[in-house]
């Protein structure tokens, strides 16, 4: 029998008075473990302390688990999400950028001149593959200075769909893709997710949602803050592109409609882009 990522949260003012919550923590669960015949794997266990004072970077948590010292690390992977000491998420989001360009050499093949897909299968093919792993926890890193590096091979997989080239605005990309903007996807991710949160008054999640802090730092954007908008996705895109100063904008009324032309052979439909934005 397995418990996997089972994790322990403490919060406290001094590094000295968290060891000592969370080793009266640790004492508690391993009790239990040996009531129910289960053992913990110390070396399997790690550590990290959250917090912004970078004179101590490197200071690692004394925490026991069994008589042996739990080893602190500086960005540990949890439910498939790497938290660093100032949740940047910077670490996270270098390794789904790199996974998505490695997804996008999938795609390039399949537009490829051997396959030469439609803009229907491109599109279908790379919501399955590279947004699938570019949107995992969204509502987690959505917020983070650091979504541009995912942000930049979204908008190659949508390149690739479109028949762009590189000097083409990146705003045509998601109106001949017919794939939201990245921020507007994120956007509408976390609305999801506070929906179900509101509606789930049980979970202890709902009060740390609703009955929210004092912001202290600028530079951070908390979640909650998503709650108080009202906007809706579809209506946010058409908005962002009312405004947008592209070649030949007046083209396309409504962002989230599919343009004229999506099914045809993938060098017509190439050729059609590059006249509609004059590559």
């Amino acid at each position: 029998m397995y418990a996997d990522d089972v994790g322990l949260v403490a919060q406290a003012e001094s590094f000295e008075k968290l060891e000592e919550i969370l080793n009266e923590d640790l004492s508690i669960v391993q009790t239990y473990c040996k009531s129910w015949h289960l053992t913990i794997n110390p070396n399997k266990t790690t550590s990290i302390a959250f917090h912004l004072k970078n004179r101590e970077s490197d200071r690692k948590l004394n925490l026991m688990a069994q008589g042996v010292n739990i080893q602190g690390k500086d960005a540990p992977k949890y439910l498939g999400i790497k938290l660093d000491r100032t949740l940047t998420f910077k670490q996270h989001l270098e390794g789904v950028k790199n996974k998505l360009k490695t997804r996008n050499n999938i795609i390039s093949k399949l537009a490829g001149t051997n396959w030469e897909s439609r803009a229907n299968v491109l599109r279908t093919s790379a919501l399955a593959l590279v947004y699938s792993e570019a949107e995992y926890c969204a509502p987690v890193w959505g917020r983070s200075a650091h979504t541009k590096k995912v942000d930049v091979e979204l908008n190659n997989t949508m390149r690739i769909i479109s028949g762009f080239v590189w000097s083409t605005k990146v705003q045509w990309l998601p109106v001949l893709s017919n794939i939201a903007p990245p921020e507007i996807h994120r956007y509408a991710a976390t609305k999801k997710i506070l929906e179900q949160i509101k509606n789930s008054t049980h979970l202890p999640v709902h009060n740390d949602i609703y009955d929210v802090p004092f912001k202290r730092l600028k530079s951070r954007y908390p979640i909650w803050l998503i709650e108080s908008t009202t906007n809706v996705p579809e209506d946010l895109w058409k908005k962002i592109w009312r405004y947008e100063n592209v070649v030949n904008g007046r083209l396309v009324n409504d962002p989230t409609q599919r343009v004229p032309g999506f099914e045809l052979p993938r060098a017509m439909w190439t050729t059609l882009n590059r006249i509609r934005t004059e590559q």
